[in-house]
């Protein structure tokens, strides 16, 4: 089967895209998800002074953070069930598990608590 195909005449120029792609730089995108950068406030924490106050508050924030967990580290260490920290404390027990997790793996000697359910 021979055959061959000439072109007789070309095709006329292909019109612009009616709409053009804009990048608006004030979102963003990871994976899936869109975000929306939050506008920068002129005037907030520019000088030192707002710098200091904004600087120590992140600092007792943390100091707080850590402190409260470690008062889970402490229950823990009494034998108390990851439910009963959670009751006391007001985290979740997956929250509970995750702080003796990082704290263990950290070096702080946690004794292994009994799993499953107490005996009545």
């Amino acid at each position: 089967m021979n055959s061959t195909m000439r072109i007789k005449r070309k095709l006329p120029p292909a019109p612009k895209t009616a709409t053009k792609t804009i990048r608006d730089p004030r979102f963003y995108s990871y994976g899936c998800h869109t975000f929306m950068y939050t506008p920068h406030i002129p005037g907030w924490a520019e000088d030192k002074a707002s710098q200091e106050r904004a600087r120590k508050f992140q600092e007792r924030r943390k100091k707080e953070a850590y402190e409260r967990q470690m008062g889970v580290v402490e229950l823990a260490r009494q034998g108390l069930s990851d439910a009963e920290i959670a009751e006391r404390t007001g985290y979740r027990v997956t929250t509970v598990n995750n702080i003796i997790g990082e704290f263990r793996r950290n070096g702080t000697e946690i004794p292994p608590r009994k799993k499953g359910r107490k005996a009545k």
